[in-house]
């Protein structure tokens, strides 16, 4: 009875409990040692696998919350300053995430984009997107020519394709000008909290001593 009390997880069965309870304490194990050893990206992968689950539940919720992070997105070199590849988290990997939703969804033919491919804009950014493609395979820096292809290609996945059939519900236009102004005023409170305290560290020049 205490058992079933204290660790069972309601409505999973017995051997999904054990196995949930078998995972967390496996997890909280590895994650002390990469701790010990300096390894720190290894925390976030409960966060990571959500944000994974919430794009496969909802394109909307998932490009709302990618907006939200876009202020507040850090450098991957910040956290891991010997990486070879700098993304920004966790806005970039999403995006990368949501295109592949998004690739999936129109060969299976669940997402119909067929007015919005015909229209200029569209025929635009894609000739844009072919001919930089086209310039990436012939450059000198394939890598970094590859990077920003792809950069630019989840950015417009994201920020026009997916945008166009969020905003098919009118009420998207609040939430996504509220989500990105909440963002945006969190970071304007830290960047003013850090300029205040870098101001009152500086000495005023009438206070200082005269060599004189």
């Amino acid at each position: 009875m205490f058992k079933s009390k204290l660790f069972n997880i309601g409505y999973l069965s017995e051997k999904q409990t054990n196995w949930f309870w078998f995972v967390t304490l496996f997890f909280v194990l590895v994650n002390i040692f990469s701790l010990s050893r300096g390894f720190y990206p290894f925390s976030f992968l409960p966060v990571a696998l959500i944000l994974i689950f919430l794009a496969f539940v909802s394109f909307e919720k998932t490009l709302l919350l990618i907006l939200f992070f876009v202020p507040l997105s850090i450098r991957l070199k910040e956290l891991i300053p010997s990486s070879g590849v700098d993304l920004y988290l966790p806005t970039e990997p999403l995006l990368f995430l949501l295109l592949l939703l998004l690739i999936s969804q129109l060969l299976l033919g669940r997402i119909n984009y067929k007015k919005v491919l015909h229209h200029p804009v569209t025929l635009a950014i894609v000739f844009y997107l072919f001919w930089m493609a086209v310039t990436s395979a012939t450059s000198t820096l394939p890598l970094v020519s590859v990077k920003y292809f792809l950069v630019h290609l989840w950015f417009l996945s994201g920020f026009y394709f997916l945008s166009i059939m969020i905003f098919k519900n009118p009420a998207n236009f609040k939430r996504y000008f509220v989500v990105y102004l909440a963002a945006m005023v969190l970071v304007i409170f830290y960047a003013d909290r850090k300029s205040t305290r870098l101001n009152s560290s500086h000495i005023p020049l009438s206070r200082m001593p005269s060599s004189a």
